[in-house]
């Protein structure tokens, strides 16, 4: 009896294991049957074309011939390629190339695919003028269908390694960057040098497999992912899907989405997007901006902090509530780092809050905002509406339309106050993904903020499950290496025993002295927001006088 009942839980154990591994890594089940081959991919077609130079022919990109070829980690890749071979030179080819071997990434960055790449492809496009090479697409997705998605790092030097090899065996072909578009599509992009064209996809594999879907209709879909690309300079092809329904219509929603990028072509859309970081980064300790959000006065009176900060709703601006403060952190010499929100807390959430900024009908608070701010020389590092792309609704600002968001954003930020302040103007997203979206342009941003809370998720509540400092500052800056502009570490905090708090400061302060982008930080230094974390206790950021002793003192060490 015990045995079929140890037989019968074997079996179950067996089968759920199996269940998982299929649910989280179907691609593992993929390549057990996979032979590499190459087929026609018929059923993503090229629907059309966002140009900014309006020199691509829209006519001829429609008759791109779309294939796949997939590749198993075979010794050699042994393929019928008379599809492409068979074909009139006049006629446009697109290949899709999808490496299926777990360890593609590596072998490719690494150089150990470079034989067969070479044989293989010359055979396929030597001497063809009009081939699209699309490689490992939909990258970004954050799902496990492939064994490319979600390695930025590893998946940008193989592309780079993979783009070259195919660039001296035919310099006319066209290498495509293919995410689906989905939030965070420009992190796995590899750079201008080795991309010719960009693609998205609508209604992608890749994102079919998500819980939830981003964007239901069509129309909404195609103005987002190709907004997600408005940092690159490269033609974008816009291609369906088996997903995507009836394709008939979508010329003309290609051709609203177009038009909406075309009125905001100056700023939104400009070539200021285009822009690469050009200079080195030179750090200087010494002029480290040191603040704390810190409403119990435990710490700002400490010799090493300079600058405060606070946090002010547009509540606070009616009542001048929020006065008081200002002016007792400009008595103590310190810089102010001001974050306004623009809500009425306690109050049913105004989910038209934007709009009514941009549209000039909070005048009376910003002006009254402004004219609060008490005659001084000390710095004002002005943060407006922050996070707002976290997928949530802690914020009435947040998860809007992008384009909603940044409209408002500068109306708030070149708002006519008359008045002589040294302001610097911060955007300042948490830095998760899909920042860029909200990026507001380079004329009304002095600084990038970001957010650092050792919680990765809010139902973990063993501190010891909180991620390094490092890990979570270098997985956020990545995000903004296209932006030429200075970090400032709005908020940062981490709860816990006092010796696990002292163990992730020292930590910090030795990683932030060696990122001269960071030219400011301030802790948080309360507890967090009750009525955010529900039914779990709100975690208390607050850290001792010795923890803060030792950050200071790791922080003025010099490197070795």
């Amino acid at each position: 009896m015990m045995k079929k009942i140890l037989a019968t839980i074997m079996v179950l154990a067996a089968t759920l294991f199996g269940y998982y591994i299929i649910k989280t890594y179907p691609h593992r089940i993929n390549i057990l049957f996979m032979k590499s081959k190459m087929e026609e991919r018929f059923q993503e077609a090229v629907l059309g074309v966002y140009d900014r130079e309006e020199k691509i022919d829209i006519r001829k990109v429609k008759k791109i011939t779309h294939y796949t070829i997939r590749l198993n980690d075979d010794d050699n890749w042994r393929i019928d390629s008379n599809h492409i071979q068979n074909l009139h030179d006049t006629i446009p080819v697109m290949l899709t190339v999808e490496m299926w071997d777990p360890r593609g990434l590596t072998k490719t960055s690494e150089g150990r695919n470079n034989k067969n790449v070479k044989q293989f492809f010359s055979l396929v496009i030597t001497n063809r003028k009009n081939i699209y090479i699309r490689w490992n697409p939909e990258m970004e997705v954050p799902v496990n269908l492939y064994p490319w998605n979600n390695r930025p790092l590893p998946y940008i030097a193989a592309f780079r390694e993979f783009a070259q090899i195919l660039k001296e065996i035919n310099p006319e072909v066209k290498m495509v960057y293919s995410p689906a578009g989905f939030a965070g599509a420009l992190e796995n992009y590899p750079g201008d040098d080795v991309v010719d064209f960009a693609s998205i996809t609508l209604n992608s594999k890749a994102e079919n497999h998500l819980k939830t879907k981003e964007h239901k209709d069509l129309g909404s879909q195609i103005t987002r992912k190709l907004h997600r690309l408005r940092f690159i300079n490269k033609p974008i092809l816009i291609i369906t899907s088996d997903n995507a329904g009836d394709s008939s219509h979508h010329d003309e929603l290609i051709k609203v989405a177009i038009k909406k990028i075309q009125e905001n072509r100056d700023i939104i859309y400009s070539t200021e997007n285009f822009k690469r970081p050009s200079s080195q980064w030179e750090g200087d300790l010494d002029n480290l901006k040191i603040g704390l959000y810190d409403p119990q006065g435990e710490l700002v009176h400490e010799n090493a902090v300079n600058t405060e900060h606070l946090f002010i709703s547009f509540k606070q601006i009616e009542s001048g509530s929020y006065i008081r403060d200002m002016e007792e952190v400009i008595a103590r010499n310190h810089d102010l780092i001001i974050s306004v929100e623009p809500a009425w807390w306690n109050e049913e959430k105004d989910k038209n809050i934007l709009n009514r900024i941009k549209n000039g009908e909070l005048d009376k608070y910003i002006e009254k905002f402004y004219q609060s701010i008490p005659a001084t020389n000390r710095n004002i590092y002005l943060r407006f509406a922050h996070e707002m792309e976290i997928p949530i609704t802690r914020y009435p600002w947040q998860s809007a339309d992008p384009l909603l968001y940044i409209e408002a954003f500068r109306y708030f930020m070149q708002y006519d106050h008359g008045k002589d302040l040294n302001i610097y103007k911060i955007w300042g997203p948490a830095g998760d993904r899909g920042s860029l979206d909200w990026w507001p342009g380079n004329d009304v941003v002095d600084f990038i903020s970001i957010a650092i809370y050792g919680l990765p998720d809010k139902n973990i509540s063993d501190p010891n499950k909180q991620e390094s400092f490092s890990k979570i500052l270098n997985r956020k800056m990545f995000r903004f290496r296209l932006i030429d502009k200075p970090i400032f570490i709005t908020e940062f905090g981490v709860k816990g025993e006092e010796e696990f708090q002292t163990h992730w400061l020292r930590e910090a302060a030795y990683i932030i002295k060696q990122h001269p982008r960071i030219r400011g930080i301030s802790y948080f230094n309360y507890t967090d927001s009750p009525e955010v974390w529900g039914d779990i206790s709100p975690p208390q950021w607050t850290i001792s006088k010795n923890s803060f002793s030792e950050f200071i003192r790791i922080l003025n060490t010099p490197l070795k």
